[in-house]
């Protein structure tokens, strides 16, 4: 690869980034063939990492993104050899981007530490795609300040912003309504509301993929002084947000409305906006990130309950203790469901068993587990014969759903001529066996033993090379854990 194609690279990531392609643009950093002539901290390559990780912050995933710039930062700074040169320019951006995602992520003090190692920006070299290096500049240090309630830096600062260019005058004009807000008289802050509204409806206008940004900006610090008014701006943030695909905010807008729902004593839908906003904070990455998941865990719970609160907070986080997916209780649980639904729609309509629920699972199992097709699934509340075929050639599947394991052996002579004749080679056979209790499995259920007593069913002109051991719910319960189609249809509602 010679400089021209890096250059070429780099011209597509920045057009990119500005269309707003951004899993195109992770897509083509993460596909790019390192050449090893070039050497990896060359101004080029970095630049394309940086771009890479602007395309990370915009696609949501904040904490990923902070990581990068960071990288990028300290090896900038260690071979920056003036304050002018390319790896200078590279350092000032990456800093920028880094302190903006700290205030984000509740770190206003190490945004403002950021920002003041920063200095002054080279702004002729400093290139943001959305606005004025000095802009981003001035607006994170006023959201820093505004998390730690310091409003006097605030009025320093926007005194000098309403000088600035429209992008800084527009965020001057909207920190200068939320200050009137806190601090001003009552016909102040009538005017200030007027005020905040005219820079939402410009914003809009001139710029609708960064409008979610003042409305939630507004919303989420005037919660205190005026509820009602925070409230508009927050379901206007979480509106926008939505239309524009911005992840992020419509979790944190969520998460202010659901606080503000709350205190309305609006139980139900403060829950609904808290589910939303902890599961967009887990896409982006930064749910488990202090301090925003202690906040947010206490307020799940408040809202929640401590029981079951703590559940979805963990189940969420992506947080599962294999031990807690009993099938045995799982399975009921759907059968009762899935009858419950019948019976609706048909007073007459028949009981539908756990074993089915099972054979359901089973079947789903095999054709993630062995990248298959299944063929057969013949019903039998015995056992559960399954046929599935794979590139490699044919696996039949038996499984059991019992209350003692130990027990359970394959109730029928396992078909093997025909299934050969039929699809071609068993290249496996695969004994499956769960507990039916609502305990769970324990561990005394299966032992060596017991997989010679299954292999005692099998016909002797079998290799035993198609049968190993005999897939128990315990590997069952890893699959699960590690396969998140299989959980999220079978156990994360009734765990929740």
């Amino acid at each position: 690869m010679v400089r021209k194609d890096l250059e070429d690279q780099l011209k597509q990531f920045e057009k990119l980034n500005v269309e707003g392609k951004y899993q195109e643009a992770i897509h083509q950093f993460l596909m790019r063939e390192a050449d090893p002539t070039i050497d990896e901290n060359d101004p080029l390559i970095l630049k394309l990492k940086l771009h890479y990780a602007m395309a990370l912050q915009h696609a949501g995933l904040f904490l990923n993104a902070s990581e990068y710039f960071q990288l990028i930062m300290d090896e900038s700074s260690f071979r920056m050899k003036s304050t002018c040169d390319e790896y200078d320019c590279i350092r000032q951006t990456a800093m920028l981007h880094l302190a903006i995602l700290l205030e984000r992520l509740k770190l206003p003090e190490r945004a403002i530490k950021v920002l003041d190692d920063l200095g002054e920006i080279n702004t002729a070299a400093v290139k943001l795609a959305w606005a004025s290096p000095a802009s981003f500049l001035d607006i994170t240090y006023m959201k820093s300040y505004l998390q730690l309630g310091k409003l006097q830096p605030i009025k320093e600062i926007i005194r000098r912003v309403l000088t600035g260019d429209e992008n800084q005058q527009l965020w001057g004009r909207l920190f200068e309504g939320i200050v009137l807000i806190k601090e001003g008289t009552s016909q102040e802050k009538k005017e200030a509301r007027v005020k905040i509204q005219s820079v939402l409806n410009a914003i809009e206008v001139k710029d609708p993929h960064g409008a979610p940004w003042f409305s939630l900006t507004a919303g989420q610090y005037l919660i205190a002084e005026d509820r009602l008014f925070a409230k508009k701006l927050l379901i206007r943030s979480n509106h926008r947000a939505t239309m524009e695909r911005k992840l992020f905010i419509v979790a944190e807008a969520s998460h202010y409305l659901s606080r503000i729902l709350y205190a309305q004593n609006k139980k139900a839908d403060a829950e609904k906006h808290i589910r939303r906003a902890v599961g967009g904070y887990q896409r982006c990455g930064v749910l488990l990130r202090p301090p925003l998941q202690e906040e947010v865990y206490r307020e799940v719970i408040d809202i929640m309950g401590q029981s079951r609160g703590r559940r979805i907070f963990t189940l969420t986080a992506g947080i599962i203790d294999p031990h807690s997916l009993h099938f045995g209780r799982m399975c009921v649980a759907h059968a009762e469901e899935q009858t419950n639904k019948a019976k609706k729609l048909n007073h007459h309509a028949d009981k539908i068993d756990p074993w089915e629920i099972f054979e359901e699972y089973v079947r789903d199992w095999a054709e993630i587990k062995f990248d298959g097709e299944v063929k057969e699934c013949n019903r039998n509340q015995a056992t559960v014969d399954i046929v599935c075929k794979t590139k490699k050639g044919c696996i039949y599947i038996q499984a059991k759903l019992v209350k003692n394991p130990k027990s359970a052996r394959p109730s029928n002579d396992p078909p093997i001529k025909r299934i050969r004749t039929q699809y071609g080679k068993l290249s496996k056979y695969v004994f499956v066996v769960a507990n039916s209790g609502s305990t769970g499995w324990k561990k005394n259920d299966w032992d060596a033993s017991c997989d010679e007593k299954v292999w005692e069913k099998m016909p002797e002109y079998l290799n035993r090379r198609v049968f190993d051991q005999a897939v128990t719910e315990p590997a069952l319960q890893i699959d699960t854990v590690l396969e998140p189609a299989l959980f999220d249809k079978y156990f994360r509602y009734h765990l929740e």
